[in-house]
């Protein structure tokens, strides 16, 4: 494999990644205000979402300060 067809290839996947992943919790974090969800358990949701699902959430959950009952309705809504 050329070593610059690699790069070039991943610099634009990099970026069509991190706007995916930036337009998912924005948007997840937006329709959470609109129905009124809580903002923590909206960020969770938003972010299992965009990057992988539960394990996110499980990273994510002890930097947010999540309750317990936000972190089972985070990973329930996200698995279902």
């Amino acid at each position: 494999m050329n070593l610059h067809e690699v790069v070039r290839v991943g610099r634009s996947g990099f970026i069509y990644t991190m706007l995916g992943i930036s337009i998912t919790l924005l948007a997840g974090m937006g329709l959470g205000a609109l129905l009124g969800v809580q903002r923590v358990a909206a960020f969770l949701i938003s972010t299992g979402t965009a990057i992988c699902g539960g394990s996110a959430i499980a990273a994510v959950g002890p930097i947010t300060y999540a309750s317990d009952e936000e972190m089972a309705v985070s990973l329930g809504t996200v698995f279902v």
